[in-house]
Order: structure tokens, then sequence, then C-alpha cells
């Protein structure tokens, strides 16, 4: 999915977060969305709150994570920031990885991961990972989502169900790309159910 300029990609990654109670609640992340010309598809969720209906307390809420918030994998890297929350990791070439925990409630199931990010050449492509890091020196991938090679500011996603569990291992975001200020990560959203 391609969003027209970098300028919209950027403001939608900055929308501040808004609180999807109908009782005013604690904000939990909530972004506001945008028009549905953003998006070549939409989950029924993201469906049901372009509609103008309201995530309940006790149901389904989304979690942003931006990609200024994650730290280089490697000591041999730096980061170069953006704007908007795109990042991508500078110094030593080749492949690059950012580094970024995600903290939710044990119980917690996890449905779908959307990638935001920013790419101004179409040889090469970034994605987002998640893993489960297990605390032995073994980790789990859980799922991934890789950017199409259209040039542009975008979106893909993919969905998936993985139960939170925080005594089995910690959640990491890890945003992979190449060393190259042509080809940004931008964030991840996820759509979370309290089951």
């Amino acid at each position: 999915m391609k969003i027209k300029s970098k300028l919209t990609a950027l403001a939608i990654l900055s929308m501040g977060a808004q609180s999807a109670f109908a009782d005013g609640g604690s904000e939990l992340g909530m972004e506001q969305y945008q028009p549905k010309a953003y998006y070549e598809e939409l989950t029924p969720i993201e469906e049901a709150i372009l509609a103008g209906d309201s995530v309940k307390a006790g149901g389904s809420y989304f979690v942003f994570l931006a990609a200024s918030s994650a730290t280089p994998y490697e000591s041999g890297y730096t980061t170069n920031y953006a704007g908007g929350g795109c990042m991508n990791a500078v110094g030593n070439g080749g492949t690059a990885w950012l580094d970024q925990n995600l903290n939710l409630p044990s119980g917690h199931s996890i449905g779908l991961m959307r990638f935001y990010y920013v790419d101004s050449t179409a040889s090469d492509t970034t994605q987002a990972i998640l893993f489960q890091m297990n605390g032995d020196g073994t980790f789990t991938s859980i799922d991934s989502v890789v950017s199409s090679t259209d040039t542009g500011a975008g979106s893909d996603f993919t969905t998936f169900t993985h139960v939170v569990d925080n005594t089995a291992g910690a959640l990491i975001v890890r945003f992979e790309g190449v060393d190259d200020n042509l080809i940004e990560a931008c964030g991840v959203r996820f759509v979370v159910n309290p089951n």
C-alpha cells in the first residue's frame, strides 16, 4: 500500500494519541485515523473505526510504536532521525537492525501488525519483525512484514495470533533495513485483544 507523499505519511505518524474509551478513560496509545483513501486494505477494526465506531473498554485496542525510539542492534551503528518517527541506521554498511521493546500484559493476544515505512529506492526493502527473546540466549520469530519495492511512503500488514506470556520471554520489534537514508522504518501498529 502506498501513501501519496512523505509529508502525508509523516502527518499520519505524528498524530497524537486519542482516547478510545466512551467514558473518557485513560489513553492507551490509540491514534487518530485518516480517511479510507489512504489505505488499500483495511482490517475490520480499521473499517469500524473509520465508520465512526469507538473501541470500547475491554475490547480490542491499538499500540503504535515509532521507530525513532528503537536502538541499534550493533554497537558500530548510530541512527539518523528523518522526522515523523522515521529512522535509519548509519555506519558500517550492509544490513542494519534497530530493536525496540514491546510491553504488553500477559494474556493479551496480538492479532495484527502494520508496518509503516518510507522508501526512496526500489532496489531495497525494509521490514519489521516481531521476536520473543526467551532469556536463555534463544529467540523465536513470531511474524514479519516486508515493505513493497514501490517507492514512497507506505504501509503493509500481517495477521497472526500470539498470546503474550511474560514468563516465557520479552517481545522485541526489530526494524531491519540497509545502512542508507533512502529506506526508513517509521513504526509499527499492533491490534491487541485483552481476551
